[in-house]
């Protein structure tokens, strides 16, 4: 595959995954990307978890809503779904955080920067990646902290949480296809568009 190939397949945020684990050398590499990318003067703006834990992804995934549009039903065939990106055997979990020397817009940019190669390299392996940004932040900051005792997270202010699932596809099966893990039952979730504006090749 090419480049942009390894890109097209990291636009699709993958659903479904193969129970397969990843071999302790690829998460090495991937980790090694992550940490590899630039921040603003190298200052530091997030905290990341490289999981493996069935468990914590599992908690995760149980906090994989967004508060502000728990009523909007419509994307999961009128029943409520979690966002199952979130359940992949990998799940790389960037906790965003202010740095007080600098701005907001540093931290994003920077945590944006390294899951966005985390996911071009997981692809150009034959990897599949989703994202995900629709979280109870509180909650899952909470249990890091106190159930699986990662209190080294806290330093500054959290800003947001962001999730990037990494693994294999489930085979035969749309990215698209939540499938609830209580019952197996599959529901589409609607795709979008690419609306991404060149203005100008100068």
């Amino acid at each position: 595959m090419s480049i942009l190939q390894w890109a097209k397949s990291a636009n699709h945020a993958q659903r479904n995954w193969l129970d397969e684990p990843i071999p302790e050398s690829d998460v090495t590499e991937l980790i090694n990307v992550a940490t590899a990318m630039p921040t603003k003067q190298n200052v530091p703006v997030y905290k990341l978890i490289a999981s493996t834990d069935k468990e914590v992804n599992t908690f995760v995934y149980n906090n994989a809503v967004d508060p502000k549009l728990i009523e909007d039903k419509d994307d999961h065939g009128k029943v409520f779904i979690r966002n199952s990106m979130v359940l992949a055997p990998l799940l790389f979990i960037y906790i965003i955080y202010k740095n007080p020397e600098h701005s907001v817009s540093t931290s994003y940019i920077g945590a944006g920067i390294s899951s966005g190669a985390v996911a071009l390299a997981a692809n150009a392996k034959g990897y599949k990646t989703g994202f995900c940004t629709c979280l109870k932040d509180d909650e899952i900051l909470h249990g890091l902290k106190e159930k699986y005792k990662m209190s080294t997270l806290w330093n500054w202010e959290c800003l947001n949480i962001l999730a990037l699932g990494i693994g294999k596809p489930n085979p035969g099966i749309d990215h698209n296809v939540v499938i609830r893990p209580e019952d197996n039952e599959q529901f589409y979730v609607k795709l979008h568009p690419k609306e991404t504006e060149l203005v100008s090749i100068l």
